[in-house]
């Protein structure tokens, strides 16, 4: 048997890759409540919804910066020096 993750070879009776670490078998199946990331770790109910709630500030801070630069920010006007292509 091969880990999934890493390619390297595991012995049958293994529940875990002695490589890397990954649940081989078994106990690789991922529980009804789990949620699995990219590198294949398995996250609980409670750190899912941690990180879904991390990603959702990160993404309200960075409409509320952009929103307030918008606002705030100077308007700007193009002249003929500033854009120099003759009408």
């Amino acid at each position: 048997m091969f880990c999934t993750k890493c390619g390297s070879q595991v012995s049958e009776g293994s529940k875990f890759c002695a490589k890397c670490g990954m649940p081989v078998g078994a106990a690789a199946a991922a529980s009804p409540g789990q949620v699995v990331s990219r590198s294949g770790a398995r996250l609980s109910p409670r750190n899912a919804r941690l990180a879904a709630i991390v990603a959702a500030a990160a993404i309200a801070v960075a409409g509320a910066s952009f929103a307030i630069w918008a606002v705030f920010s100077p308007p700007t006007t193009l002249t003929r020096t500033a854009f120099p292509i003759r009408f």
